[in-house]
């Protein structure tokens, strides 16, 4: 005999299968670690579950949470992961055009107890292959539910943050930074693909390890091995294997690449 479900009872199921799929969508938070001895935040970064209090980042961190202790602050929490994306990086900027220094070249400061020991701006805690996630789109990787849920939050978010509703608004104390730093400068404002002073080359091979040919930049090549050779998903996903492969020296698609 079939089984009999009141209104009420249909009700409840709905909702909590809601709160279960939120549940999913906001799992995520941004956190800081903070120095025992000083007060002072020494990291930021994005995670879910039990993240904030894994200790291990990189040399410099472990360094300070080793000698002077750690304790975990939680920022933001009830996150999607882009929004944790964003937070990350709002905060790391945040950081810097108050004095602080971060582990990144012609940004590290002066004061070592006001030092962040992130080397990015955030929003890259996992990127790539790398990412469990990698060249997924949100619509893929959610249920019709969660994704309209996640859009709708996604243009709330960005509608709230323009103009003088940024954090960051007409505070330009990381662009003076940059503007005083001629090679800093370079860096973060080079032009893209061949006209970068800083591109590298890119040389591809087959399997057998005979020269194909010579690109300019990474962009060239990779929209070659879309093209070409069939590569699917983005081109910046494409980019990403390109350098990973080259890295190990490990065949991608069938082929070598070796950036020079």
């Amino acid at each position: 005999m079939r089984k009999k479900y009141s209104v009420n009872c249909w009700k409840a199921k709905y909702v909590n299968r809601i709160r279960k799929e939120l549940s999913v969508i906001n799992s995520y938070y941004v956190y800081e670690h903070i120095r025992n001895d000083n007060g002072n935040s020494f990291y930021v970064g994005k995670g879910h579950g039990d993240r904030a209090w894994i200790k291990h980042r990189n040399e410099k961190h472990d360094k300070i949470a080793n000698e002077y202790g750690m304790s975990v602050r939680i920022i933001y929490n009830n996150l999607t992961e882009e929004e944790a994306f964003e937070k990350e990086n709002e905060v790391i900027t945040r950081y810097i055009n108050s004095g602080y220094g971060i582990d990144i070249k012609g940004l590290e400061g002066d004061d070592e107890e006001k030092f962040l020991t992130n080397q990015t701006f955030g929003g890259a805690g996992s990127v790539g292959i790398s990412n469990p996630m990698y060249n997924v789109s949100p619509k893929e990787r959610m249920n019709s539910f969660q994704y309209e849920v996640w859009l709708n939050k996604t243009r709330t978010r960005l509608e709230s943050q323009v103009g003088d509703k940024n954090p960051n608004w007409k505070n330009d104390t990381l662009r003076k930074k940059l503007e005083n730093n001629p090679e800093l400068k370079n860096i973060y404002y080079s032009r893209k693909g061949s006209q970068n002073g800083r591109s590298k080359k890119i040389e591809l091979y087959d399997l057998s390890k005979n020269y194909i040919r010579t690109f300019d930049f990474i962009g060239e090549c990779a929209s070659y091995v879309k093209e070409v050779i069939g590569a699917k998903g983005g081109i910046d996903s494409i980019r990403a294997n390109i350098k990973h492969y080259s890295d190990l020296n490990k065949p991608f698609l069938k082929h070598y690449y070796k950036i020079i």
